[in-house]
């Protein structure tokens, strides 16, 4: 499975669960939040980590890519942090403990990263740990 084919399976399953939750800021894709509507959006990044290879000897060897897949929720001050702490724990439903197209995910963590007052927006991030093995 190649980086390509990684971030493309990830990708796939938040489209395919989130629907009709926040807006969704894409990777790379330019995003302008609404001014009327939901209140915040969610952006979605994988963070690639260590590659290590895990087995030897064979004619071919394993390597295993590990991880972050990372999601920051914004939310307009004042609009609650329950509400942020909701689509937390729906992003988190979406990839805690899953195997999907040869992706591994762990458990999700939680961070309340706050208000920052030069935008007036409130953030949470998830972050969940994933790994996929290749052979070579």
């Amino acid at each position: 499975m190649s980086y390509t084919s990684e971030f493309s399976a990830i990708m796939t399953r938040f489209k395919s669960e989130w629907e009709g939750r926040l807006p969704v800021k894409w990777p790379n894709v330019y995003f302008e939040p609404a001014e009327s509507g939901p209140d915040g959006w969610i952006y979605i990044s994988v963070l690639n980590g260590e590659s290590l290879q895990v087995s030897m000897g064979g004619s071919t060897n394993y390597f295993r890519h590990s991880g972050v897949i990372m999601a920051q929720i914004f939310g307009d001050a004042g609009s609650g942090v329950n509400t942020l702490y909701g689509h937390a724990d729906a992003f988190s439903n979406i990839f805690r403990n899953k195997i999907f197209s040869g992706v591994h995910t762990g458990s999700p963590s939680v961070q309340n990263v706050g208000m920052d007052e030069a935008t007036g927006k409130y953030q949470i991030n998830v972050s969940v740990p994933f790994y996929r093995d290749e052979k070579f």
